[in-house]
């Protein structure tokens, strides 16, 4: 029993250090409504009326984005929004669930680092500090930050690297653990996915590399290739929407990057600035203390340490990021903002500095110098952490309420009271909140023609969709139907009149115009509805009919699981008769 409480301290410090973090949002009783708030919060709003009313819509968006029924949640995490619609609901404020979703991230993101410091023999007084300065860093509070969901796969992320360091140390890898961290991380975020999987490649080479003998390395190519496998069956739901919508339309990407530099880390007031100064210094002296001592650690530290380094450099605006996006076009949509991948450094930096003071030994009477070192710089960081959350609610008692690291012009703010959005925010339901804020954002609409990073800011998307879904020039009436989105309106002219109605169609959505159906419908240059309206009432009907193979990969999807679960639970009854 005594043991069993023992190994509950560390995750019950991990939880208290992370109320520490919001406890300014807690006590003053203030949000921070950031950059990608309007964003995600329309998708979540979206999934949690579509779970409350029983109108399951796994493609249209009937709720969210000013009942557009434009796609976003099927290509953009589809579970982890379903996951997400479903705290909402329960949380009943928006204020409730940032606030609770807020410590989810942060507890995940320090227990997971924790669990891998300690997989990897790093003592859990370090395993501990490191977890703590892990959840200040700047990728996981971009959650608490700026609702950015690159905090939420900076959580998750840690999990991928206990397989990878598997690689080195047994020249094999637990293919389940590695196939779920995959799993988890793409069906929350795909940028998150694809940087680990970058970053465990080097893992995978030296582990096949250094292997002593061929059956060793063919082992580990075996169970990293299952992996893959059960990986992509596990997240075929994602690949077929991507496949059912980007294969039939030319949709819109994020906004291509002009300047790579804007958004890396720089040099500033002697550290880099997304760092700050300590963290800054402790990867200094690991980098340095690594060179000193090439020779004497361990090869997973040695990777650990360079993969950190190089993944670090590239986030940085030492990089070539412009030159080569000159060749790589695709870069400038892919890659788009370098600073997201400070989140391999951050974990692989931080965890080879756990296993350093891990396995350096030092004199006894030296231990209590390294332990009040150590507590000194989690003081001094947590201190920076916390100013720097309060520094981000100041925006929330102006009269913005808004974060001011967003352009506010890209914003549409439905209540211009101040203190009334406040107040809706923090007490009101979600239902009557969350639609308050809306946000100028083209990505996923489909376009006319293939866009491409030369292309792009021909078409002012924003400015389209600002006077074509949020603004309109006409007034309507909308309510679901099941997956059906119906939308009512009066032609006030004598005769029969084209006219824009704000909603979207993609190629397969079907389109009802006064109970009949509309083959070939027009559409504006975003996707926008456009029909011949009678004179009066005039009443559409838009739903999404995803192909036969959607439907065939989405029963292989279901299938897989449920072979997967079934799987999991013969093995697990196999090893206890054991």
């Amino acid at each position: 029993m005594r043991n069993h409480l023992t190994k509950l301290i560390s995750p019950l410090i991990i939880c208290l250090f992370a109320i520490f973090i919001i406890f300014p949002e807690i006590t003053h009783h203030a949000m921070i409504v950031g950059v990608d708030y309007a964003f995600h919060m329309n998708r979540f709003y979206d999934t949690a009326m579509q779970i409350k009313s029983a109108n399951i819509s796994p493609f249209q968006t009937n709720f969210g984005f000013d009942q557009s029924g434009r796609i976003v949640n099927a290509v953009y995490g589809p579970v982890i929004a379903y996951i997400n619609g479903l705290l909402l609901l329960i949380c009943k404020t928006i204020f409730n669930y940032q606030i609770v979703s807020n410590l989810i991230v942060l507890i995940t993101a320090g227990i997971l680092i924790y669990f891998l410091a300690v997989k990897n023999h790093v003592s859990k007084f370090n395993a501990l500090f490191i977890s703590m300065i892990y959840m200040g860093t700047h990728p996981v509070l971009a959650w608490i930050t700026g609702q950015q969901f690159t905090g939420m796969g900076a959580a998750i992320l840690p999990l991928l690297f206990i397989p990878a360091t598997q690689m080195i140390k047994k020249h094999d890898v637990n293919l389940i653990l590695l196939a779920i961290s995959m799993v988890l991380l793409l069906q929350t975020h795909f940028m998150s996915s694809a940087v680990g999987a970058v970053a465990i490649l080097p893992f995978f080479i030296v582990g096949l590399i250094s292997a002593p003998n061929k059956h060793k390395k063919m082992l580990l190519f075996k169970h990293t290739v299952e992996a893959a496998l059960l990986t992509i069956l596990l997240t075929l739901n994602l690949w077929a929407n991507l496949f059912e919508v980007s294969g039939t339309n030319h949709i819109i990407p994020i906004f291509p990057q002009t300047d790579f530099n804007t958004d890396t880390i720089m040099w500033s007031n002697w550290s880099l600035d997304l760092l700050g100064p300590l963290v800054t210094l402790m990867f200094a002296a690991l980098l340095i203390f690594t060179i000193i001592r090439w020779r004497k650690i361990s090869l997973v530290n040695r990777v650990t340490v360079f993969t950190g380094i190089i993944f670090l450099w590239m986030s940085s605006w030492l990089f070539p990021w412009n030159q080569l996006s000159r060749f790589l076009p695709i870069l400038d949509t892919t890659v788009q903002l370098p600073k997201r991948l400070m989140v391999i450094s951050c974990i692989l930096l931080l965890l080879a500095i756990g296993m350093d003071l891990s396995t350096v030994k030092i004199p006894q009477w030296a231990q209590i110098i390294k332990i009040a070192i150590v507590l000194f710089i989690f003081g001094d960081f947590a201190i920076d952490t916390h100013h720097n959350i309060n520094s981000f609610l100041t925006d929330w008692s102006s009269k913005q309420v808004v974060s001011s690291d967003q352009t506010v012009q890209s914003l549409t703010i439905q209540e211009k009271n101040p203190d009334k959005l406040r107040h809706a925010l923090l007490k009101d339901n979600f239902q009557k909140s969350a639609p308050l804020v809306q946000k100028t954002i083209p990505d996923y609409l489909p376009a006319r023609e293939k866009i491409t990073p030369a292309n792009y800011y021909n078409y002012h998307f924003r400015r389209n969709y600002y006077y074509q879904i949020i603004k309109p020039s006409i007034q309507t009436k909308k309510t679901v139907n099941g997956t059906n989105l119906n939308v009512t309106w009066n032609n006030n002219f004598n005769q029969s009149k084209w006219q824009m109605i704000p909603i979207t169609k993609y190629a397969h959505s079907s389109v009802k115009l006064n109970g009949k159906y509309v083959s070939n419908a027009k559409t504006s240059a975003i996707g926008t509805l456009v029909v011949k309206a009678k004179p009066g009432q005039n009443h559409v009907q838009l739903s999404y009919q995803p192909s036969l193979i959607w439907k065939a990969l989405m029963i292989i999807f279901t299938l897989s699981w449920i072979g997967f679960i079934l799987d999991l639970i013969f093995k697990k009854g196999k090893w206890h008769r054991q």
